[in-house]
């Protein structure tokens, strides 16, 4: 048992320079869905004014610049990244971090600011459908121009660090 931990402490020593790239890039891409997400409600005087959680047809998603700058955080992530393994398994565990974070961001706003803590804190088990309508929310962020694009940005860099 002793073994094991301390050879978990030494994998960490020698990752943490990718463990804290992964962790930042998980904490950008979330700010840039609350940024999003937050100027989306500043605008939508429908949204806003009626405090709708959630419609199909209207929603906050990416704009160009945003995508941009999400391509051009993985981009730079991938160059920083040291091998091929903590790529990959950054790359999941960034895509699951930063909605969680931006899910927990969303189900705040939805809970607070848009006042379902009113209707929904009467019932059992009401605050799943306010944690539902943020992953929801979060998922038409993500899937799939979100992931396309962090995709993309990470595999570049790679590529670009290996021609050096």
């Amino acid at each position: 048992m002793i073994l094991k931990s301390r050879h978990l402490i030494d994998v960490l020593k020698r990752r943490r320079i990718d463990i804290a790239v992964i962790i930042g890039w998980s904490i950008a891409i979330a700010l840039l869905i609350i940024r999003t997400y937050q100027i989306f409600y500043a605008e939508s005087i429908l949204l806003s004014y009626n405090r709708i959680a959630y419609l199909s047809y209207e929603g906050p998603t990416f704009t160009v610049p945003d995508q941009l700058l999400l391509m051009a955080i993985s981009f730079f992530t991938g160059i920083i990244l040291t091998d091929i393994k903590s790529v990959i398994y950054g790359f999941f565990t960034t895509i699951f971090l930063s909605s969680a974070l931006a899910t927990g961001y969303v189900f705040t706003y939805i809970w607070f600011v848009l006042e379902y803590e009113r209707t929904l804190s009467h019932l059992p088990f009401g605050w799943e459908d306010a944690v539902f309508l943020a992953m929801v929310n979060v998922f038409r962020f993500m899937f799939p121009m979100g992931i396309l694009f962090t995709f993309l940005g990470i595999t570049i860099g790679i590529f670009i660090r290996g021609l050096r």
